[in-house]
């Protein structure tokens, strides 16, 4: 039997406010906002959040179904234009099969993803994947999801819980406390991390990297910034290798000798200095 993805118009579920402003660059601006909710037809195992130009905030919960609210928003050179570009921004739920859904802002009839935009607050299933696809927009994803990927720009990126991490942005600071396996890129930002993860790689350039681990320490773990510090504080000792290059800056190691063969720390930076600190202090 042939299947097909299943596609609902998220109308609001309780209620919906139109306001009319004056908007940026000397236009006029109509927002809309609005309560959703869904209730998926299987338990969602993955979401795809797609939008542009607004932030993202995701909330782990126990209930089987979606929940949120967003603010709409378009603008135009008059009221009635900005007004009929509003009324074609919509959010839409896909139920694409095995669990995985997509929740997607449709673009206004005229002059596509500029001068519009829609931000969403969203209360997710815990045992979902989560994946945030947005730009010109924060991310915020809280909980313990066993998932977590954002990609972004012009915003920054805050994921605390989730088991796995992958973020890529620019422009924006990236904070991540997971102790699974984390990937991020960034640039024009730094990056903050904080965990017990035994395989991370934080790439950043013009920003510093701190790094947080908790206990005893070893694995496979990379830190690489451009005109930018490193500081590394472990709770335990490190029981790993250290390889380090930097120009312009100096490495400097606090705490008992490193002489661990079981994994490597390599810590690359220009521009600035590496701090490492572990052990009893």
């Amino acid at each position: 039997m042939r299947s097909a993805s299943r596609l609902l118009l998220l109308l609001p579920a309780l209620a919906t406010s139109c306001v009319i402003e004056l908007g940026e660059w000397g236009g006029n601006k109509a927002t809309r906002n609005e309560e959703l909710a869904f209730s998926p037809t299987e338990p969602i195992r993955e979401i795809l959040i797609d939008t542009y130009n607004g932030s993202v905030t995701v909330e782990a919960t126990d209930a089987a179904e979606l929940l949120g609210t967003s603010r709409i928003w378009a603008t135009a050179s008059t009221q009635e234009r900005a007004e009929k570009r509003l009324s074609a921004m919509a959010w839409t739920f896909t139920e694409e099969g095995n669990g995985r859904v997509v929740l997607k802002m449709s673009h206004p009839a005229s002059g596509g993803s500029n001068n519009a935009g829609a931000t969403a607050v969203l209360k997710v299933p815990i045992g979902a994947r989560v994946l945030v696809d947005t730009s010109n927009g924060g991310v915020e994803i809280h909980g313990a999801f066993p998932y977590a990927w954002v990609d972004t720009g012009n915003g920054s990126v805050v994921v605390h819980g989730a088991q796995e991490v992958a973020v890529d942005t620019s422009n924006g600071p990236v904070d991540v406390k997971s102790d699974g396996k984390v990937l991020v890129d960034t640039s024009n930002g730094g990056v903050r991390y904080a965990g017990s993860s035994t395989d991370f790689t934080l790439d950043s350039s013009n920003g510093d990297v701190e790094i947080t681990l908790a206990g005893d320490w070893s694995g496979q773990g990379v830190a690489d910034t451009s005109n930018g510090s490193i500081t590394l504080n472990c709770a335990g000792t490190l029981q790993c290798g250290i390889k380090s290059s930097t120009s312009n800056g100096k490495l400097h190691v606090e705490g008992p000798q490193v002489a661990g063969t079981s994994g490597l720390l390599n810590l690359q930076t220009s521009n600035g200095s590496i701090w490492v600190k572990h052990g009893a202090q």
